[in-house]
């Protein structure tokens, strides 16, 4: 899937919302960072539209839920969500793995 498909799609659904999707539409487009780790009640507190509004849009802009759309829309706004790791090579140690896929993981590990 394309990077960025989850926020075009929701740009391209803009002239069909209602106002009330539009509030939601719009809260998506400039906070997709922080909607991605909200849950619907927090979306719905922070755009002032009820949680089932927003189940609404969801599925109005073509997603099964809120669930699908968050998965699409942190794969559009959460950077390297989609690159490659490396290998981790059988003497890589347990510090060195953490460090390698999550940097601030390292900090709290030490090494017997």
């Amino acid at each position: 899937m394309e990077d960025h498909a989850c926020l075009t799609l929701i740009q391209n659904s803009f002239p069909r919302l209602t106002d009330v999707e539009k509030k939601v539409a719009a809260y998506l487009l400039a906070n997709g960072e922080k909607v991605v780790y909200m849950t619907v009640s927090e979306l719905a507190e922070a755009t002032g539209v009820a949680p089932s509004g927003i189940i609404r849009f969801c599925k109005k802009v073509g997603y099964a839920g809120y669930s699908d759309l968050k998965i699409s829309l942190a794969r559009s706004v959460v950077p390297g969500e989609n690159r490659l790791l490396p290998a981790v090579d059988g003497n890589d140690s347990d510090a060195d793995v953490l460090t390698r896929y999550s940097p601030a993981a390292s900090t709290h590990c030490t090494t017997p």
